[in-house]
């Protein structure tokens, strides 16, 4: 009945979580609740918010009564300019790519485009604030193509990725050569 809905409605709720490398998830809480669906088209109580990083992510809760709840949450993104120097080698067949902890380290998920003639290329991508990355670029689309690894000096972890936390505010990153700090 109406009632009983408009009860449940005060026990919903969406919360966002921000973790270290790029684990930023939402979790959809409510009494008796037996499903959610996410704006996104994701369903289940938690969803990690990437690959849809979007401004606002919606739930529709329904709960063992059969009422509808819907509560939504907004995520910060803001856009990061991602910069390769590709000078000093000849650009594989499939052009360079940027693989990282939010793509789940897919190695031709994300290509880069040459600005103009140079030999810069770039990619754009909306990340969310706050969150901290680790990602490498890829001189082609695959790992047997030549890929950062940098030193130890610069390098995060085992494998040498690069790392950096989203600023609150758009950013350009420096451009940089492939498995080199500079």
């Amino acid at each position: 009945n109406a009632e009983t809905c408009t009860l449940n409605r005060a026990l919903v709720s969406v919360t966002k979580k921000v973790r270290a490398l790029s684990a930023v998830t939402l979790t959809a809480t409510g009494r008796n609740i037996t499903s959610v669906v996410w704006s996104s088209g994701q369903t289940g109580s938690t969803i990690n918010v990437y690959p849809n990083q979007t401004q606002w992510f919606k739930a529709t809760l329904t709960d063992a009564s059969g009422c509808t709840h819907v509560d939504s949450v907004k995520v910060d993104v803001v856009n990061v300019t991602f910069r390769l120097d590709l000078r000093n080698q000849p650009t594989a067949v499939g052009g360079p790519h940027l693989a990282g902890s939010w793509n789940n380290w897919v190695a031709n998920a994300d290509s880069l485009t040459q600005v103009g003639t140079s030999t810069i290329y770039e990619r754009t991508l909306g990340l969310v604030v706050g969150d901290t990355m680790q990602y490498k670029f890829i001189n082609g689309s695959n790992w047997s193509s030549h890929h950062d690894i940098l030193p130890a000096s610069c390098g995060e972890g085992p494998y040498g990725n690069r790392k950096f936390t989203v600023p609150s505010t758009a950013t350009t990153l420096p451009i940089v050569h492939l498995s080199s700090c500079t």
